[in-house]
């Protein structure tokens, strides 16, 4: 078996930073979710594996301005005080020849000392627009009184969980918007923040997964049940948000549904997976 997958780990609840997150190496639940393709699939995932030119650079497929501007938002809505300390605002509205675009010489060379002053005081760069529309976002997700509540009570933000899993050993680990002392808060982005949009969000994007994983997390390291609670907000006027605390039951069917992920995860590693059959349609 390989060792690194079930090795040990510093098991338990973590500040970690995204870098720590994202180099330590174990399961977790976006990988998980690959496991409806192939196990294959989940072991690239893990272990970050990039689709690579002739020359050996890695081909980006992801949109780095999604994570930044997904960064800005949870540290705008859960930590608006070290907003300042993490990001500088890009105003357009500041450019030299602001009648102009930014491939007029002088509005090139206004950026280009924006974007140094902003590596050197390690802060990442927002555009204004961005940050205009993060605002309005916070605003509306404060509107209904049942999520301002959740939003403002205390608890732990970004808080990551390392956790070996009590049936296959293998070492799993999960990042939470939010944890308070009775629940997991993740906060998602739809069209509209309807029980109808939510349940197409919940099967296309298999929230149930995600949300039995982290259940199954917390419980491996303090043996206690915890609700889950799930947050849609608007992507567009008016932002409006609604909380859905999730049914006991459906996670339950869900780790019913990912644990053939594991079995035949484990089974790649080990070097036992078959993969010689057809599957019929």
């Amino acid at each position: 078996m390989v060792p690194d997958l079930f090795s040990p780990l510093p098991y338990g609840f973590h500040d970690f930073s995204a870098e720590d997150y994202f180099k330590t190496l174990a399961l977790n639940s976006s990988s998980l979710k690959l496991g409806e393709s192939s196990p294959y699939h989940i072991d690239c995932s893990v272990r970050n594996i990039k689709e690579c030119d002739s020359s050996g650079n890695i081909i980006e497929q992801e949109d780095k301005k999604h994570f930044v501007i997904g960064g800005a938002y949870h540290t705008l809505v859960f930590e608006p005080k070290e907003f300042s300390s993490r990001y500088l605002i890009f105003d357009r509205s500041k450019m030299p020849v602001p009648d102009s675009t930014m491939n007029k010489k002088e509005n090139k060379e206004w950026k280009k000392a924006i974007e140094q002053e902003a590596e050197s005081a390690g802060l990442t760069l927002l555009d204004s627009n961005d940050y205009d529309l993060l605002q309005r976002m916070r605003d509306g997700l404060l509107r209904r009184t049942s999520v301002r509540n959740i939003i403002e009570a205390p608890g732990k933000l970004e808080h990551t969980m390392l956790w070996q899993h009590p049936e296959y050993q293998i070492n799993c680990k999960g990042k939470i918007d939010k944890l308070l002392s009775n629940a997991i808060i993740d906060i998602k982005t739809a069209t509209r923040c309807s029980k109808k949009e939510f349940s197409y969000a919940w099967n296309g994007y298999n929230y149930a997964l995600q949300a039995a994983f982290y259940q199954e997390g917390y419980k491996a390291l303090t043996g206690k049940d915890i609700q889950v609670v799930y947050i849609l907000q608007e992507k567009t006027f008016p932002y409006y948000a609604k909380d859905y605390p999730i049914d006991q039951k459906r996670l339950d069917k869900a780790k019913q549904e990912y644990y053939p992920y594991i079995e035949e995860y484990i089974s790649y590693l080990k070097g036992e997976y078959d993969d010689s059959f057809s599957e019929v349609f």
